[in-house]
């Protein structure tokens, strides 16, 4: 038990989204962020904290996307041997 306490305390779950389509759907942006977002191409990128769904930044492109994800990652493990690993929906292994 202590072991899995530790683990949902030191993990970390960055993400983004292609989109904006299904935060404002879901109510995380509004009606004026949506629009501006999408022509602005920006590429929010979330985490949880505590069990709470926070901003961890954004970007505007998903090479910057992902480069900051791994920023974050690095930051979170604080140098520390760590495994970590990624995935994305759109790509074939």
């Amino acid at each position: 038990m202590t072991a899995a306490y530790h683990v949902c305390q030191a993990g970390c779950m960055p993400m983004t989204a292609n989109t904006l389509k299904y935060l404002y759907v879901g109510g995380r942006i509004g009606r004026a962020r949506h629009p501006v977002g999408t022509l602005l191409h920006i590429k929010p990128i979330i985490s949880m904290q505590e069990g709470i769904i926070v901003a961890a930044g954004q970007t505007r492109s998903m090479a910057q996307a992902f480069a900051r994800i791994v920023e974050l990652m690095a930051e979170r493990g604080g140098g520390r041997r760590s495994h970590q690993g990624g995935h994305h929906p759109h790509r074939r292994a």
